[in-house]
């Protein structure tokens, strides 16, 4: 059996795997990191983890116009290899569940979400894909429009983004679109694809092509807010909108600044009340102690007198025992005379 049959029983072998396991897919299996930026030109490789009992490792990407493409994959056991096709670009390695890709020699056709994946006797396991963007290549273009340019709604909320492309020379077939998330919590992503869905497109009396595509959005959560990008393939070349900002505003957050707002404004102005109280009681007291007061004295003054008339005149006790006793000594000293 020659090379070339070995390649195609393993690419047949591998399908069927990936149709009869799909329902069994897991995503939590294999680590990948979900962003790689590389020069033009340069080369660079993807790697990610897969359990040790994994059977086989493939490597696919996802681009706007050609959909799902499985690279290449790898027998982990023999370390038979097998590439989608053939070029000397692309090399596959595998080593103690770490498995890797290298791209050499880079062009902008790179560009895309790669998917490291693997099966077992009985299910297949896919990584959360790594997204490589190729710098020194000119990726945003006016041809692509996104609108609305940002928008604020509320969580639970629907949304919907369109994304306008036009072309000259591209006929609408050639034409395909995917969505690519980006936030500060997380590396770009890709979100959508519309695969070989054709926009509602129209064609003006010049020959250019006009293509719409819509992105529906539903039930929205924190967690979805951030930049999202609508990445367009016309005839081959990649090109990237203008993006289109989502904010996420919680339902709670709106109810609860009015609620600590008001709540403040209770307090400031029970204060207030307070304060004004606490003055005209104590201007209220002040006044009704000083009439009090004077009301008291004056009473008491009237007392003191009445006291006064009504008091008979006391006695000298003093007086009158020196009176009684010089009148007793007289009487002594006449009684020593007579005798």
């Amino acid at each position: 059996m020659n090379l070339q049959s070995n390649r195609i029983i393993m690419t047949f072998l591998l399908l069927t795997s990936l149709l009869y396991s799909a329902c069994k897919a897991q995503l939590s299996d294999i680590s990948q990191s979900p962003f790689q930026v590389v020069n033009l030109g340069d080369s660079v490789t993807l790697t990610c983890h897969v359990p040790r009992f994994t059977k086989m490792v493939f490597w696919c990407k996802v681009t706007a116009g050609k959909g799902l493409e499985l690279l290449a994959s790898l027998e982990t056991y023999y370390s038979i290899k097998n590439f989608r096709q053939e070029t000397d670009r692309l090399s596959v390695k595998y080593k103690d569940g770490g498995v890797s890709l290298t791209i050499h020699k880079t062009v902008r056709e790179d560009v895309g979400t790669y998917y490291c994946g693997g099966t077992t006797l009985d299910a297949v396991m896919f990584g959360r894909g790594t997204f490589l963007m190729i710098q020194g290549v000119k990726m945003f273009s006016n041809t692509v429009v996104q609108k609305p340019n940002s928008l604020s709604i509320q969580s639970g909320d629907s949304v919907n983004i369109s994304c306008c492309v036009r072309s000259l020379h591209c006929a609408a077939n050639h034409t395909d679109v995917m969505w690519l998330k980006n936030s500060v919590h997380s590396a770009p992503e890709m979100i959508h694809s519309s695969g070989y869905e054709t926009g509602n497109c129209q064609t003006t009396g010049s020959g250019e092509t006009t293509c719409e595509y819509d992105y529906l959005m539903q039930d929205l959560t924190s967690d979805d807010a951030g930049t999202y990008y609508c990445v367009a393939t016309v005839c081959g070349e990649l090109l990237f909108g203008n993006g289109t900002v989502v904010q996420i505003q919680d339902m709670m957050e709106v109810p609860v600044m009015s609620l600590l707002l008001i709540t403040i404004f209770g307090i400031f102005m029970l204060l207030v009340s307070c304060m004004i109280a606490a003055g005209i009681y104590c201007l209220f007291r002040g006044s009704h102690t000083g009439s009090h007061s004077s009301h008291t004295t004056s009473t008491e003054e009237q007392h003191t007198a009445h006291l006064k008339m009504k008091r008979p005149k006391r006695k000298d006790d003093t007086w009158s025992e020196c009176v009684y006793f010089s009148a007793t000594q007289k009487k002594r000293e006449n009684d020593l005379i007579a005798q």
